[in-house]
């Protein structure tokens, strides 16, 4: 930026260009305004063969995943841990797939996702994330997603218990 190359219109051709290949792309407008761009392609991600760091995982999570509750039109109580990301990096979500040895992968378009919604599996991603915690801001909505987990377990318990002791 000290150059000022950015100010040229080779510059901003060039950032354009660079744009290209990030996730959403050029909108109509930008490629309608530059239709001469060189064209930029991003290579493809190969994920190495040595074993996924459990620390990676957790810090990969706090950047792309999401801890998340629904509730159903019958009141049910549904939590859920997903990463979303680009069909590009399908191959990345099922290495992450085989590190935790559950839940799925879902493709809509290009968009994929690894998805936990079973509820002893998410039980199993919080013995994870009490050894290698989430970091951030995802740490405190990590913290309320772990007390709802709470919450939906002593009801159930109380639920069973009720009905059958």
């Amino acid at each position: 930026m000290q150059s000022l190359g950015h100010l040229t219109l080779g510059g901003l051709q060039q950032i354009v260009a660079l744009k290209s290949v990030l996730n959403h792309g050029l909108s109509a407008q930008l490629k309608a305004a530059f239709p001469n761009l060189p064209t930029l392609t991003k290579p493809v991600y190969l994920p190495s063969l040595v074993a996924l760091h459990p620390f990676w995982v957790s810090g990969f999570i706090t950047g792309d995943g999401s801890f998340h509750v629904s509730i159903s039109p019958k009141n049910y109580v549904l939590p859920a841990m997903t990463i979303q990301s680009y069909d590009r990096e399908l191959l990345l979500l099922k290495k992450i797939h085989e590190f935790f040895g559950f839940g799925g992968i879902y493709i809509s378009g290009n968009k994929v996702d690894y998805k936990v919604a079973k509820f002893s599996y998410l039980l199993s991603l919080i013995s994870h994330f009490n050894s290698y915690p989430v970091g951030g801001l995802k740490l405190y909505n990590y913290n309320i997603w772990v007390e709802i987990l709470e919450l939906i377990s002593w009801a159930t318990i109380s639920f069973n218990c009720r009905r059958f002791c």
